[in-house]
């Protein structure tokens, strides 16, 4: 099924890079995303503790990437410049980066409920 997205959803629109006019692309500083899993189906329980379905990343243009991970609840810290891969979390050897990309993902997180969301789904 096909969801109608609501004009209230955040985010940049890569359509200027896509189409060869990077030079209107807005650009910042980094890149966040979050997945919740099944969202429409789990709403209420995400809704009640979105860590229990939802994983999150920050990654910054630098090549630092905090991740959360909601499948086993940890996460993680990687420098991806040395470490494309990510096999080596740095969670617990750097507590001021990640406070500094845990400020960043506070500042992109918008809760859904606070963009209108509250489980419906539009189907057509």
């Amino acid at each position: 099924h096909l969801v109608k997205a609501s004009a209230l959803l955040d985010g940049v629109s890569l359509l200027p890079t896509l189409t060869e006019k990077q030079s209107s692309q807005i650009r910042r500083e980094y890149l966040y995303f979050e997945h919740c899993n099944l969202q429409a189906v789990n709403w209420k329980k995400i809704k009640s503790n979105p860590n229990s379905l939802c994983s999150w990343a920050v990654r910054r243009f630098d090549g630092w990437k905090l991740l959360y991970n909601y499948l086993d609840g940890k996460y993680y810290l990687f420098d991806l410049n040395s470490d494309p891969s990510e096999r080596q979390n740095l969670y617990g050897a750097n507590p001021e980066l990640v406070s500094s990309l845990w400020s960043l993902r506070e500042e992109a997180h918008i809760p859904l409920k606070e963009m209108g969301y509250d489980g419906q789904v539009e189907v057509w």
